[in-house]
């Protein structure tokens, strides 16, 4: 296998890419969120279908800001563990 840093390199892998959860609660979720939209789609002026439009997005929006911040925090602190564990192996 070849490590991270390699696959990086190579671009067999990019922190951004990741698989579709494979959960039964998100799927369910996801055609919650169909059924929701599609009421809505039938209902909605236009105008109004518009700025429906418009709220999705900014879910989007915020749920990226999310997960980049999400990202670097969970990244810096896999960084502090591995200083600590080269801390404690000077020790050994």
């Amino acid at each position: 296998m070849r490590s991270i840093l390699k696959a990086i390199y190579y671009g067999d892998m990019a922190a951004w890419e990741r698989k579709r959860p494979n959960d039964s609660e998100y799927d369910a979720s996801n055609r919650k969120i169909s059924t929701i939209k599609k009421h809505f789609e039938g209902i909605l002026s236009p105008e109004e279908l518009e700025q429906f439009e418009k709220l999705g997005d900014l879910y989007v929006d915020i749920g990226t800001i999310e997960e980049l911040y999400l990202f670097k925090y969970a990244f810096s602190m896999g960084v502090l563990l591995m200083m600590d564990v080269f801390d404690f192996i000077d020790e050994l």
